[in-house]
């Protein structure tokens, strides 16, 4: 059984999963996509599971640095770029959203 923080946690966490799944579906074959989705999908398992904060806290972290590196454009084949996964206000958001998250369990009691 999840405590109240958890609980509140785990819907936060689940409802940024499914803002994430909206935004890259178009570039959902991208690689990049793919990883970041796995470590949504195990955030939400941290939590469910009742993993120690500090340990949500470094995989919350994790997915900051990553969807960051979203914005960057990388080169597909010589000589054309492909569109970024997220663009910069989607990706300021998720990672403000992440952060927010990250804090909270940083008030966790077992903090």
């Amino acid at each position: 059984m999840l405590d109240q923080h958890y609980q509140t946690m785990y819907k936060q966490a689940a409802s940024l999963q499914h803002q994430f799944h909206d935004y890259s579906h178009p570039m959902a074959h991208d690689p990049m996509a793919h990883v970041l989705r796995q470590e949504i999908h195990n955030l939400t398992n941290d939590i469910a599971t009742n993993k120690n904060p500090r340990t949500i806290e470094e995989r919350l972290r994790t997915i900051q640095t990553q969807i960051r590196n979203t914005q960057a454009v990388h080169p597909t084949t010589p000589g054309s770029y492909a569109n970024p996964l997220l663009n910069h206000n989607q990706s300021n958001l998720l990672h403000t959203n992440f952060e927010q998250m990250r804090q909270g369990f940083r008030q966790h009691p077992k903090w």
